[in-house]
């Protein structure tokens, strides 16, 4: 679905740019302008691909060069498209208007502004967003257990990582978290991205109850070109063993007990096993996934927080009654939210049935966040890093 999301965007794109420059060279009588802004136009146009034509004839690998180099013409892709989207908006439909012209400019100078606020400000300007919930069959001795929910942090795309990995933990560890919840994607492409010195600085996260944490598609390396220098096994073996450093409690389709006097909650992390993969850029619901293995030995009476970086996964927990909250990331809000009261709007919409937030459903409750870092391009627009503090309440 990505796929035709991505042609048909290009494909209108182009068609649009065709039938402006048809029209616009009918007011340009200097062939040498005409020719400049055609040339302006192919250029434009062809951003994507130069970084992608690169990696596939050039380039024998990922490294975190060769993905800001990507990100960066992506970026500037997004920067040079979306105005000029605005103006056309405004400008194709009318054969000459100046009043057309001025609200065409109006709106590119506006999306222009907001798409480098997005780079500059919002991409790094991460949020702490306070969430009450209530279950009924929550233990006394848990209520008001304060859980600090982050994802995606994406440490290889991040353009100074050490400064927001520190910000991040100063940001969560003044929540004064009960426990701290992980959802996956810690890297972007390889291990390597995670150094010693970074490793130093997460495991400064403080909570009670630790830190829980799962694997998402990017910490298993299958974004790695030259998987005979890396497979994916010795990466994730590698991921794993800097997630101990951190002293991080990995759950790789595992439980782990937190109790209080007589009480006890469980954190349960789902994997993100061979089974899944299939389903990392998928918007399906999982149909191969064992939860019944994973859920057998807890028992019923347990109230259970279950870890997935995959949202979908939800649904099988909702209806097989595993899981009585899931915290969830992956989506990012594909870095694009418009939030007016209880309405938002994102491409995410187009692909995901859950996307961002909270959801509830037969009695069960799911949240997911909108991640820490970036993918694809470097900026956010209307949706900030999110760290998110849930207070369980009875």
């Amino acid at each position: 679905m990505i796929k035709w999301i991505i042609i048909l965007t290009v494909a209108t794109v182009v068609i649009a740019d065709i039938i402006a420059f048809r029209r616009a060279i009918r007011y340009i009588r200097s062939t040498m302008w005409r020719i400049a802004l055609g040339v302006l136009i192919f250029v434009a146009d062809a951003m994507p691909y130069i970084p992608m034509s690169l990696y596939i004839i050039v380039l024998h690998d990922n490294t975190t060069t060769t993905m800001h180099t990507a990100m960066w013409f992506m970026t500037l892709y997004v920067l040079l498209t979306l105005p000029r989207l605005g103006f056309y908006l405004f400008w194709l439909p009318r054969k000459s208007s100046r009043t057309a012209t001025l609200l065409g400019a109006m709106t590119a100078a506006t999306i222009s502004c907001t798409l480098i606020y997005g780079i500059i400000k919002t991409r790094t300007d991460m949020e702490v967003r306070h969430v009450s919930l209530q279950f009924q069959n929550l233990p006394a001795s848990f209520d008001g257990y304060r859980i600090a929910l982050f994802s995606d942090v994406h440490i290889g795309t991040m353009l100074s990582p050490q400064k927001q990995c520190k910000k991040l933990v100063d940001i969560i560890n003044a929540t004064q978290p009960d426990a701290v919840a992980f959802c996956g994607d810690l890297i972007n492409i390889r291990h390597t991205e995670l150094t010693p010195r970074l490793v130093t600085t997460l495991r400064d996260i403080k909570a009670r109850d630790g830190v829980y944490a799962v694997l998402g598609n990017h910490d298993r390396g299958v974004y790695v070109k030259d998987s005979v220098e890396l497979s994916v096994e010795e990466n994730t073996a590698y991921v794993v063993e800097h997630i101990h450093n951190c002293d991080w409690r990995l759950l790789r389709d595992s439980v782990a007990y937190v109790r209080r006097a007589e009480d006890s909650i469980a954190f349960v992390g789902i994997d993100f096993s061979d089974s899944l993969l299939v389903y990392k850029h998928s918007f399906e619901t999982p149909s191969n996934l064992d939860t019944e293995s994973i859920f057998a030995n807890i028992p019923d009476s347990t109230f259970r927080i279950t870890l997935s970086h995959l949202p979908q996964v939800w649904h099988l927990l909702r209806d097989r009654s595993h899981s009585d909250l899931t915290l969830a990331g992956h989506v990012h809000s594909s870095q694009i939210k418009f939030s007016c009261d209880n309405l938002q709007l994102s491409p995410a919409m187009i692909m995901y049935r859950e996307w961002s937030g909270l959801y509830e459903e037969q009695g069960r409750t799911l949240y997911i966040n909108d991640g820490i870092g970036v993918v694809g391009f470097f900026m956010r627009i209307g949706t900030r890093p999110e760290i998110t503090l849930l207070e369980l309440r009875k």
